[in-house]
């Protein structure tokens, strides 16, 4: 609430400014997250239509575009977040927010092998990259079904940076579960549960947006397996 009322004051100052527009959507992407809107369909809606008022002042705001490719996914229009976030690449090649938010649409949208490459780069454009940042390249690994060892040390990272996020907890205790470390996948999923006392492994996976089924099952597969 706080944020939205600085974001109306800047809006109010600047009509014309992009990145308002682009931030108050983001705070209904945030809504839609943790559960907290009115309803989540509204929530997308509304973070769609702010992202695309943002870009309608200013076209060339990669981040925008890739955020907006992020709210597709969730409202199943994978091929539009692809290109989003493929624009998005092009247009600011130098910005790790844009990387992150492509490593998610590429993994969202059943490309999980690109996905590792812009997961990468989010983390080498951002010295002091959040643990959400290793959590996605975890995930990417995950998702593509390879390399247990890097998905472990991109979590494990992750962990170290925001040791209080619940969605890094959650990303922690797939990979683990997926790599057979049952005891670790058991630590982290209490300690997702001290964080989020109401997560449901089974509630949770319904929201997420992969496009596959299968990618869905499996999470849901490994949160059950570390008690979840």
């Amino acid at each position: 609430a706080r944020a939205r009322q600085l974001i109306e004051e800047t809006i109010s100052l600047d009509p014309r400014y992009a990145h308002a527009y682009m931030y108050m959507g983001t705070t209904h992407i945030q809504d839609f997250l943790a559960g907290v809107g009115k309803s989540p369909k509204e929530s997308l809606a509304q973070g769609i239509e702010w992202m695309q008022k943002a870009l309608a002042i200013d076209d060339s705001l990669a981040e925008a575009h890739a955020r907006l490719g992020h709210l597709y996914t969730f409202v199943n229009r994978h091929e539009e977040a692809i290109a989003e976030a493929e624009k998005a690449m092009a247009m600011d090649p130098n910005s790790a927010a844009v990387h992150y938010m492509a490593c998610l649409v590429l993994r969202f949208s059943g490309k999980p092998a690109e996905s590792i490459p812009a997961g990468k780069k989010s983390i080498r454009l951002e010295p002091f990259a959040p643990g959400i940042y290793y959590g996605n390249l975890g995930m990417a690994y995950f998702t593509n079904g390879t390399d247990c060892e890097e998905a472990i040390k991109a979590v494990e990272k992750g962990l170290e940076r925001t040791p209080d996020g619940m969605i890094v907890h959650f990303m922690a205790t797939t990979v683990y579960s997926w790599c057979g470390k049952e005891k670790e996948a058991r630590k982290t999923a209490k300690e997702l549960l001290r964080i989020s006392p109401k997560f449901s492994a089974d509630s949770f996976a319904k929201r997420l947006p992969q496009i596959h089924q299968k990618d869905k099952d499996r999470i849901t597969e490994a949160l059950h397996k570390a008690g979840l």
